[in-house]
């Protein structure tokens, strides 16, 4: 693992080795994620994500777990001190140790879709200033690139092993309400439950959070699971493509983390011709992980085919550090002396936990 650390620090340094056969030689043959070969993944490292990839290190390497055919999966400190980029974060990977090389050498996740499972810790502030948190799960199931649109239908399961579910999701692809091509795609397929809604979250309550903790105690035995059905098909008919997602990290319950390790968010109003802009006082412990939103409605919603009035809105690429100003723009259509009502910022902290910090003027 220290070769591999070493081997990926090389290949970051520059521009003419991240495209050279060195880099090239980092990938396995058979290298396949989340649909992405490794012809189709080299591209994407050279084009959309070079700039964030050059200077970036790597370091403290942990293994997860391995295989009998020699692929494990590895988590590891990411530094990038691009300017504007700066993070300090961690990542994992799957890794194939080749014998022929005597190294190991990227492999991917060999998924052929996008299938996530996540969890999230959220803390809302409505207009009279009272705070709520709570926690969700989220799943990503949807295929990166043009082809997006393959899979209508699918299923998720938590379980442990072969038993049977603690848990069991349905999703429906939406295109009618939640549209990728005016860049308002909703990040997976939304819940088949009957409506027009783009969410891919489920939020708990204070029973069934008495249930994801028993849930936690099957996590820390191992062996624990999310298991993706996709479906071609809207109805969920017909043979699906599979994917099993290990899960080794306890679900987030709401005593995970105490107020303090949120954003300290401000909005601050617009003064003269200055037009308002949220203020974050410990910015520096976070890298962006969705969007970033200041609007003068009543909330932002990220699932809107088209931003609300007066509403700035950005999508970061990559993990950058959490800015410690956020402005309003007038080419979003802020005008002067009009006061912001609400915000939305998604983050990850340097523990690797999702987290979303929101104001709500109802």
């Amino acid at each position: 693992l220290n070769d591999l650390i070493a081997n990926s620090n090389r290949v970051f340094a520059s521009a003419s080795i991240l495209d050279s056969q060195a880099f090239a030689d980092g990938f396995s043959d058979d290298y396949l994620d989340n649909g992405y070969d490794k012809a189709a993944q080299i591209a994407l490292f050279r084009s959309t994500y070079r700039s964030f990839l050059l200077g970036a290190t790597f370091s403290n390497p942990k293994l997860v777990s391995c295989d009998a055919n020699r692929v494990c999966q590895v988590k590891m400190s990411l530094k990038n001190i691009t300017p504007a980029k700066t993070i300090n974060t961690v990542i994992d990977g799957y890794y194939k140790y080749d014998l022929t090389k005597k190294a190991f050498v990227s492999f991917g996740n060999h998924f052929p879709y996008r299938a996530e499972f996540g969890t999230s810790l959220i803390k809302n502030t409505d207009a009279q200033g009272n705070k709520t948190i709570y926690s969700q799960i989220q799943f990503t199931i949807n295929r990166d690139g043009p082809d997006w649109t393959k899979y209508k239908s699918a299923t998720v399961t938590l379980q442990s092993g072969s038993s049977n579910p603690d848990l069991s999701y349905n999703f429906l692809l939406k295109p009618n309400d939640c549209n990728a091509t005016v860049n308002r795609y909703y990040d997976g397929m939304p819940f088949d439950d009957g409506t027009n809604s783009c969410a891919d979250w489920k939020q708990f309550d204070s029973n069934n959070q008495t249930q994801i903790k028993a849930i936690n105690d099957k996590i820390k035995l191992g062996n624990y699971t999310a298991k993706f059905q996709a479906w071609t098909s809207a109805n969920r008919t017909g043979t699906p493509d599979v994917v099993i997602v290990p899960i080794t990290d306890p679900i987030l319950t709401t005593d995970r983390l105490g107020e303090d390790g949120f954003p300290r968010v401000t909005i601050v109003q617009a003064t003269g011709t200055t037009l308002p802009y949220l203020s974050i006082d410990n910015a520096d412990d976070f890298v962006v992980s969705g969007s970033l939103c200041i609007t003068s409605a009543n909330y932002c919603d990220t699932n809107l085919l088209t931003p609300l009035p007066h509403t700035t809105l950005t999508n970061p690429d990559g993990y950058v550090k959490l800015p410690s100003k956020i402005q309003a723009l007038s080419t979003d259509g802020w005008q002067v002396g009009e006061k912001a009502k609400g915000y939305f910022i998604h983050v990850q902290d340097k523990a690797g936990r999702d987290i979303m910090v929101s104001k709500y003027n109802f």
